[in-house]
């Protein structure tokens, strides 16, 4: 199992505290607060990171995070 991200027997997934460098996750969140989808990927800053994460948005909310650090949360896009 990969160490920053590994799949528990009740289905959620256990994130190290580990922060790895320039390594992000978008998690696309439904109404509700369930976190529908987790995207891994590389950025050069924090920056660069939010100008992905906002672009990922949709009818969802969307959360970035790097390791165990919260950045940002982008509400939906209105329909």
């Amino acid at each position: 199992m990969a160490a920053e991200q590994a799949a528990r027997a009740d289905g959620f997934l256990a994130v190290s505290d580990e922060i790895i460098d320039g390594c992000y996750l978008v998690m696309m969140v439904c109404p509700r607060g369930s976190v529908l989808v987790i995207t891994k990927f590389d950025a050069q800053s924090d920056d660069a990171a939010l100008v992905v994460a906002q672009g990922m948005r949709n009818e969802h909310a969307v959360e970035l995070w790097q390791g165990v650090r919260f950045i940002e949360r982008f509400d939906p896009v209105a329909p």
